[in-house]
């Protein structure tokens, strides 16, 4: 990997986080030697600023590092090639030089639309275009392909899983993967309380079942845990439940798919193992946003401009989670958990196209 696609990427990884909130993905970072000393991503929806443009947000950060607004020595590497007012910054703030992913045809101010670095402004910078382009143009690509989807014919409605008890059970493929962590602590686990764990944080989870040791422990325990069931299920998989994926693949054709979990890497694990990925259109988890599955189902609605979505879970935390976040509950009967006060319910997962049909 060369010097320039390495800090493209990380360019690329501000772009995701504007991405995941909603925003245009475009990300950059401003490089000094070979220390990153400013980084940003697109903010101009969250902050109603039309100013809040990725390179300007970096370029600030980068002079707060510095305590000055000369950047001489640095570079500025950013996934989308800048328009007129971000390449104005970059020549006021002597930025040396500029590496960009994607061109930018309607305002690139690097020389698609115009080249302001060659006017004779009293400094020209460095420019080199091109660098990840596919990866840079991919991420833009689908970013604005989701939301065409979300508006062609109207708003379309969404569903979003809570991925245990409604697609797959993994609960006697994770029992084994955990009981072999904690039998070095004398503890084991049966499958009836790790059910009872869905829905929880690790945090949450600890300290529902080591309620007698130190936080820290309980804690390291659970780690422990969740990486080697994590390992696992992404090689072996759950149980998924029957016509799960013809499901799914009739449902996306017309319904935007979203999936929320609570741990980190748990939903990646389903994807990996099943290679279900290309019909979701987007997922979040609790662990990674920091927000609980209410805030998780919001979250998704908004950064995809969802107005109207149902919420299809299994136990009496997703109840109360669909309930919270205002969106319908539907229960997915074939579950292990037994919620309270149901309207709408399935009794298979092949039964929920019809039912939508009939609601929407």
């Amino acid at each position: 990997m060369s010097r320039d696609e390495k800090y493209m990427r990380s360019a690329l990884e501000q772009a995701k986080k504007a991405g995941q909130t909603g925003e245009v993905p475009v990300g950059a970072v401003v490089v000094c030697g070979d220390n990153i000393i400013g980084t940003g991503f697109n903010k101009r929806e969250s902050h109603k600023n039309a100013l809040c443009h990725a390179e300007l947000e970096a370029i600030n950060e980068a002079c707060k590092s510095i305590g000055g607004w000369r950047l001489g020595q640095c570079e500025l590497y950013v996934t989308l090639e800048p328009c007129p007012m971000c390449a104005g910054a970059v020549i006021n703030s002597r930025i040396k030089r500029v590496v960009y992913g994607a061109c930018d045809r309607l305002s690139g101010a690097c020389g698609s639309v115009t080249d302001l670095f060659s006017l004779p402004c009293g400094h020209n910078p460095e420019c080199r275009g091109g660098v990840l382009e596919n990866e840079c143009s991919a991420v833009l690509s689908d970013f604005f392909g989701k939301l065409r989807k979300s508006t062609e014919t109207g708003q379309k409605t969404a569903l979003i899983f809570a991925l245990d008890g409604t697609l797959w059970d993994s609960t006697a493929q994770a029992v084994p993967a955990w009981n072999s962590v904690l039998k070095e602590y004398g503890l084991e686990i049966s499958a009836e309380k790790k059910r009872k764990l869905t829905g929880y944080t690790l945090t949450e989870a600890a300290a529902k079942l080591f309620p007698s040791l130190s936080d820290d422990t309980a804690e390291e325990i659970m780690k422990k845990c969740h990486k080697t069931e994590i390992g696992f299920l992404s090689k072996n998989g759950g149980i998924l439940y029957p016509e799960a994926e013809n499901t799914l693949k009739e449902l996306s054709k017309k319904y935007m798919l979203f999936l929320v979990g609570s741990s980190t890497g748990y939903l990646e694990a389903f994807f990996t193992a099943h290679g279900l990925r290309q019909y979701f259109d987007d997922y979040a988890s609790n662990e990674k946003t920091g927000l609980t599955t209410q805030e998780n189902i919001r979250l998704l609605m908004r950064r995809n401009k969802i107005r109207r979505a149902f919420f299809v879970g299994n136990s009496e935390h997703d109840r109360v989670s669909s309930e919270c976040a205002g969106v319908p509950f539907i229960y997915a009967s074939y579950g292990s958990g037994k919620p309270k006060a149901l309207r709408l319910s399935i009794d298979r997962l092949s039964e929920l196209p019809v039912l939508l049909e009939n609601l929407t």
